[in-house]
Protein backbone atom coordinates (compact mmCIF):
# COMPACT_ATOMS: atom_id res chain seq x y z
CA UNK A 1 0.00 0.00 0.00
CA UNK A 2 1.30 3.39 -0.82
CA UNK A 3 2.06 5.93 1.91
CA UNK A 4 2.12 9.26 2.43
CA UNK A 5 6.26 8.92 3.77
CA UNK A 6 8.36 10.95 1.72
CA UNK A 7 11.86 11.90 1.17
CA UNK A 8 12.86 15.23 3.12
CA UNK A 9 14.32 17.85 0.35
CA UNK A 10 17.83 17.81 0.01
CA UNK A 11 18.57 14.25 1.98
CA UNK A 12 17.63 10.34 1.20
CA UNK A 13 15.45 10.46 4.55
CA UNK A 14 12.36 8.81 4.02
CA UNK A 15 9.81 10.13 7.05
CA UNK A 16 7.41 8.43 8.25
CA UNK A 17 4.42 10.38 9.59
CA UNK A 18 2.55 9.61 13.16
CA UNK A 19 -0.89 11.47 13.35
CA UNK A 20 -1.40 12.03 17.31
CA UNK A 21 -5.01 11.98 18.39
CA UNK A 22 -5.33 13.12 22.15
CA UNK A 23 -7.66 15.77 23.58
CA UNK A 24 -5.29 16.06 26.28
CA UNK A 25 -3.40 19.23 24.67
CA UNK A 26 -0.30 18.91 27.25
CA UNK A 27 0.18 15.83 26.71
CA UNK A 28 -0.79 15.53 22.79
CA UNK A 29 1.96 18.24 22.55
CA UNK A 30 4.66 16.12 24.27
CA UNK A 31 3.91 13.09 22.87
CA UNK A 32 4.26 15.32 19.56
CA UNK A 33 7.68 16.81 20.37
CA UNK A 34 9.46 13.65 21.71
CA UNK A 35 8.38 12.04 17.83
CA UNK A 36 9.81 15.37 15.99
CA UNK A 37 12.64 15.05 18.14
CA UNK A 38 12.76 11.06 17.07
CA UNK A 39 12.89 12.68 13.50
CA UNK A 40 9.61 11.58 12.55
CA UNK A 41 6.39 13.88 11.07
CA UNK A 42 3.37 14.56 13.34
CA UNK A 43 0.21 15.37 12.54
CA UNK A 44 -2.01 16.31 15.81
CA UNK A 45 -5.62 15.86 16.45
CA UNK A 46 -7.66 17.04 19.31
CA UNK A 47 -11.08 14.61 18.85
CA UNK A 48 -11.90 11.91 16.63
CA UNK A 49 -13.93 13.99 13.77
CA UNK A 50 -10.54 15.56 13.28
CA UNK A 51 -7.92 12.63 13.55
CA UNK A 52 -10.42 10.97 11.08
CA UNK A 53 -10.20 13.74 8.30
CA UNK A 54 -6.44 14.12 9.06
CA UNK A 55 -5.87 10.19 8.96
CA UNK A 56 -7.75 9.69 5.29
CA UNK A 57 -6.36 12.65 3.94
CA UNK A 58 -2.46 12.18 5.03
CA UNK A 59 -2.79 8.38 5.59
CA UNK A 60 -0.07 8.07 8.34
CA UNK A 61 2.40 5.39 9.00
CA UNK A 62 1.10 4.97 12.21
CA UNK A 63 -1.64 6.82 14.83
CA UNK A 64 -1.47 7.43 18.58
CA UNK A 65 -5.16 7.62 19.93
CA UNK A 66 -6.86 8.25 23.21
CA UNK A 67 -9.61 5.86 24.07
CA UNK A 68 -11.93 8.10 24.95
CA UNK A 69 -12.50 11.58 23.29
CA UNK A 70 -14.91 14.06 23.58
CA UNK A 71 -16.86 13.70 20.14
CA UNK A 72 -16.63 9.69 20.11
CA UNK A 73 -13.37 6.84 20.84
CA UNK A 74 -10.61 4.88 19.69
CA UNK A 75 -13.17 2.41 18.11
CA UNK A 76 -14.67 5.21 16.06
CA UNK A 77 -10.83 5.51 14.81
CA UNK A 78 -10.50 2.03 14.60
CA UNK A 79 -13.15 1.47 12.14
CA UNK A 80 -12.47 4.42 10.16
CA UNK A 81 -8.53 4.40 9.46
CA UNK A 82 -8.02 0.78 8.93
CA UNK A 83 -5.46 1.25 6.38
CA UNK A 84 -3.31 2.54 9.30
CA UNK A 85 -1.63 0.92 12.61
CA UNK A 86 -3.50 2.36 15.83
CA UNK A 87 -1.62 2.27 18.99
CA UNK A 88 -4.66 2.84 21.74
CA UNK A 89 -3.55 5.32 25.02
CA UNK A 90 -6.37 4.59 27.39
CA UNK A 91 -6.22 5.69 31.03
CA UNK A 92 -8.68 2.80 31.76
CA UNK A 93 -7.63 -0.11 33.35
CA UNK A 94 -10.08 -2.16 32.08
CA UNK A 95 -9.01 -5.35 30.43
CA UNK A 96 -12.46 -5.25 28.71
CA UNK A 97 -11.20 -1.75 26.67
CA UNK A 98 -7.90 -3.38 25.85
CA UNK A 99 -9.47 -6.42 24.08
CA UNK A 100 -11.97 -4.55 22.65
CA UNK A 101 -9.38 -2.35 20.95
CA UNK A 102 -7.40 -5.57 20.30
CA UNK A 103 -10.33 -7.45 18.76
CA UNK A 104 -11.40 -4.51 16.70
CA UNK A 105 -8.04 -3.89 14.52
CA UNK A 106 -5.56 -1.85 16.96
CA UNK A 107 -1.77 -2.79 16.82
CA UNK A 108 -1.18 -1.81 20.32
CA UNK A 109 -2.28 -0.78 23.57
CA UNK A 110 -0.47 1.72 26.01
CA UNK A 111 -2.30 2.26 29.43
CA UNK A 112 -1.92 5.26 30.85
CA UNK A 113 0.01 7.15 32.68
CA UNK A 114 2.94 5.56 30.04
CA UNK A 115 6.56 6.26 30.40
CA UNK A 116 7.71 8.29 26.76
CA UNK A 117 10.42 6.16 26.25
CA UNK A 118 7.15 3.54 25.94
CA UNK A 119 5.58 5.64 23.23
CA UNK A 120 8.63 5.51 21.25
CA UNK A 121 9.56 1.89 21.55
CA UNK A 122 5.88 1.01 20.65
CA UNK A 123 6.16 3.49 17.71
CA UNK A 124 9.16 1.69 16.48
CA UNK A 125 7.92 -1.68 16.81
CA UNK A 126 5.10 -1.18 14.95
CA UNK A 127 6.49 1.12 12.06
CA UNK A 128 9.32 -1.99 11.87
CA UNK A 129 6.40 -4.40 11.15
CA UNK A 130 5.02 -2.02 8.08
Amino acid sequence: MLRWSHIRKGKNTIVKRILVIEDDSDLRQMIAEVLEYERYEVLQAHNTAQGIKLGMTYQPDAVLCDWTLPDGSGLNVLQALQNSPVIILSGNLNANIQNMALDNGATGYLAKPFKIKEVINKVRQILNRV
